[in-house]
């Protein structure tokens, strides 16, 4: 199943969403079918311009994107002051047999009370901005304008309305911007937590994760990034912990164009395994 939407206007007109579902819709493909949403919202200069808009719903169930089997993909693009993708008040993204749901977006807005969610409790998550240097933020909000700072923001309250057994913030086979961890974040319901940037990553509030693995890994890919950073940055004072026998491992090479020790900082290994490869030159 393909879905594919655009938004149109002109001048500062606005409420021109690329794929808009409303008053319980649902997109889904049967049997092991794969679903790809692809929105794109119109370009003008005004707001209401969302890439893909799973609309509020005031009582039963919302809106839904999902599916019988097959992974889902969704791949968000607001106009320029809108942010990517909204999952309103009911809205759910799911999949059917704990199949994969891969999120590209530069903005996620999960909104209404409660609050919409992605519900996929056996499955793999991915969400991960769809072009370069946009920056990620948890425990912080989205960032649309200057475009050079740009930032998916995912508050504490938005990740407590993700379940998965794993959950993939970031990339690295494109150069989005580094991973900040502005606001302490708990995740402990998810068993599994990935953090990954070709980038930096600064954790300056406590993260706490599940009893899976929690991984930091930044500028691991092939090709190192060629810019002045520490790989990884522990604020003093701040903890990472994962619950239960859970683990922690942190990947951390700093830009190829100054030496820096690839990781810095403080961690809590109070109930935890800490794994810590490199953790000094």
């Amino acid at each position: 199943m393909q879905v594919t939407g655009y938004g149109g206007g002109t001048g500062a007109s606005y409420w021109n969403k690329g794929v808009f579902l409303a008053f319980k819709g649902i997109i889904t493909a049967g049997n092991n079918g794969t679903v790809n949403v692809d929105g794109t919202g119109g370009l003008t200069n005004d707001d209401e311009n969302y890439g893909i808009y799973l609309t509020e719903n005031t009582v039963g169930t919302g809106c839904v994107i999902t599916s019988s089997g097959g992974a889902v993909h969704i791949r968000a693009t607001g106009g320029s002051q809108t942010k990517d993708l909204h999952i309103g008040k009911l809205g759910v993204i799911s999949s059917g047999n704990n199949a994969p749901i891969l999120i590209e977006a530069n903005s996620v807005d999960f909104a209404g009370s409660p609050q919409g969610k992605i519900d996929a409790p056996g499955a793999d998550v991915t969400i991960r901005p769809r072009t370069t240097e946009v920056q990620i933020r948890l425990g912080g909000d989205d960032v649309l304008s200057p475009a050079s700072s740009r930032s998916l923001g995912l508050t504490a309250a938005e990740l407590n309305q993700i379940t998965a057994t794993s959950l993939t913030l970031g990339r690295n086979d494109l150069a989005i911007g580094g991973i900040s961890v502005l606001g302490a974040v708990g995740i402990s319901h998810i068993p599994n937590l990935s953090l990954i940037t070709p980038m930096n990553i600064n954790v300056a509030a406590n993260l706490t994760a599940g009893s899976g693995l929690l991984t930091l890994s930044a500028n691991q890919q092939a090709t190192a990034t060629a810019a002045n950073f520490a790989g990884v940055t522990i604020q003093n004072g701040v903890e990472i912990i994962a619950v239960g026998t859970g683990n922690i491992q942190v990947l951390g090479k700093g830009g190829v164009i100054q030496e820096v020790h690839p990781i810095m900082g403080y961690f809590s290994t109070v109930g935890i395994s800490a794994i810590v490869p490199g953790a000094s030159r």
